[in-house]
C-alpha cells in the first residue's frame, strides 16, 4: 500500500471507525482548500504534497481550533501524502489523547 510511511510511524488506520476517518478528511480537505484560497497564487490542493510548509502548518492550526486538539506536537513524524493520511494520522493523535486522558464515562457510548 502507499501507507508503509504511515505504518512506520504509528499510523495505520487498523482498528479505526472508517466513518470517523471519512468525516476527519472532509474536514483536512475542506480545511485545506480554505487556507490556500486565503493566499494569493496557491492553486487548490489536492493532496497533502501540494502544501507547501507553511500552508500545511497553517491547516494544521486550524485543525486544531477546529477539533479543539493539540496536533501540530504530535505530527512531527508525520509524512502523509493524502488527505486520508493526515485523516488517520489525527484518529490516531485522538485515540492516544483520549486514553491518556482516562476516559471513563464516555466509554463505550458510542458519541463522538
Amino acid at each position: 500500500m502507499t501507507n508503509n510511511g504511515l505504518v512506520q510511524n504509528g499510523f495505520s488506520s487498523e482498528g479505526l471507525d472508517p466513518e470517523v476517518i471519512d468525516a476527519l478528511e472532509k474536514e483536512v480537505r475542506e480545511t485545506a482548500v480554505m487556507i490556500c484560497a486565503e493566499q494569493p497564487d496557491i492553486p487548490e490542493p489536492h493532496s497533502m504534497t501540494d502544501l507547501d510548509s507553511f500552508s500545511f502548518v497553517e491547516t494544521l492550526l486550524e485543525l486544531e481550533n477546529k477539533l479543539e486538539r493539540k496536533l501540530m506536537e504530535h505530527l512531527d513524524e508525520f509524512k502523509g501524502k493524502t488527505f486520508r493520511d493526515l485523516a488517520v494520522a489525527i484518529a490516531r493523535v485522538q485515540e492516544a489523547q483520549d486514553a491518556a486522558g482516562g476516559k471513563t464515562a464516555e466509554a463505550g457510548s458510542g458519541n463522538s
